[in-house]
């Protein structure tokens, strides 16, 4: 993210006080962390609008879970059971349908 500076700098708001106070002060009506929640979501704003993006996400809370950004296991990844080793997949397929954990019921 950096600093409001670069934020404000991105976005084509000028250095003088003067043009930063222009901006600020249509925010001045709400305190303290949404102010600058307000504030820096419209810089973002102006910075995507400026630089021809749709959405800018301003944090991670917006994120997709992991899980629903992957795209479906095809069958054949489903099948190759990954984190099996060689010998424990033979004996998979050797006894297909019978429990091999039988070890674990002692």
């Amino acid at each position: 993210m950096g600093t409001i500076g670069d934020l404000e700098r991105r976005s084509g708001i000028g250095p003088s006080p003067a043009e930063r106070t222009a901006f600020w002060q249509q925010f001045h009506h709400l305190d303290g962390q949404a102010c600058l929640d307000a504030g820096v979501a419209e810089l973002r704003r102006m910075i995507a609008a400026k630089e021809g993006l749709a959405e800018v996400i301003p944090n991670r809370r917006g994120r997709v879970p992991k899980r629903e950004r992957l795209p479906p296991l095809t069958a054949e990844q489903k099948n190759r059971a990954p984190g099996l080793c060689r010998q424990t997949r033979a004996t998979l397929e050797k006894y297909p349908g019978q429990r091999l954990d039988w070890w674990r019921a002692l």
